[in-house]
């Protein structure tokens, strides 16, 4: 099964523009029940992204008054350094991104433009539609590696698990 970056990313997402105000991104993040949104330019391009953790402070200073900041902007807290994949990019190496960052979602660019969001979950849940697919294989080539019931439980589940990834590509 090669399943790539297109074939589970959603097209349709929310995104913020670098002179929204952060308070108005706050209130997105919460009506949308969002971690985080991409943040784009007037033609679309991927200029940045901004988390709820970004805005915490700001949300903080207003709520309760402790360090009340001037009106901010999204492009004021705003992280540049986005890391993006191409709607070419292999299951198994989004399966990889996800594992070693603590990423939620990564934006999915073709050239400058931004054409779709991959969510971890959706990444998970296609590890888990490979694992359902080929119990009987796994459990095979795990017993081939320990040739003893009893050690199935511990580092041949995560050998299952690993070799389950690899079949994503």
């Amino acid at each position: 099964m090669h399943q790539t970056a297109k074939d589970i990313m959603e097209t349709s997402f929310e995104v913020l523009r670098p002179d929204q105000e952060l308070i108005e991104a706050a209130r997105v993040f919460l009506e949308r029940d969002l971690s985080a949104a991409p943040v784009l330019d007037h033609r679309q391009r991927l200029v940045g992204i901004l988390s709820e953790k970004d805005c915490m402070l700001l949300a903080i200073d207003r709520a309760f008054g402790t360090n009340p900041r001037p009106q901010a902007h999204v492009a004021d807290l705003m992280r540049p350094d986005v890391v993006a994949v191409r709607p070419e990019t292999s299951a198994n190496e989004l399966a990889t991104i996800f594992y070693r960052e603590q990423f939620h979602q990564l934006p999915v660019v073709d050239g400058a433009r931004m054409v779709g969001m991959v969510r971890r979950r959706a990444v998970f849940r296609l590890i888990q539609q490979v694992l359902a697919s080929q119990p009987r294989a796994i459990t095979a080539q795990a017993s081939l590696i320990t040739h003893d019931t009893q050690d199935l439980i511990g580092p041949a589940s995560n050998e299952a698990f690993r070799r389950a990834v690899e079949n994503l590509s």
